[in-house]
């Protein structure tokens, strides 16, 4: 299954990465200090973004295109 991320999910998604960027924090051994979830629902799908270090999530989901 694939999880696509239209272009103005991206640039918020690029936009939440960059503030996220806690030099001061150990981010793993991969860097992996952002997770992204993709949730189906009978209506379309969720998708959000959450920083593991400062636990701030953002929804990149597209409500107005249900």
């Amino acid at each position: 299954m694939n999880f696509v991320l239209d272009m103005e999910q991206s640039i918020a998604a690029a936009k939440f990465d960059k503030e996220h960027w806690h030099l001061d924090k150990e981010h793993g051994a991969i860097s992996g200090g952002l997770t992204y979830s993709f949730t189906n629902t009978s209506l379309g799908q969720v998708a959000k973004v959450h920083c593991s270090i400062c636990d701030t999530e953002l929804d990149l989901t597209d409500y107005y295109s249900w």
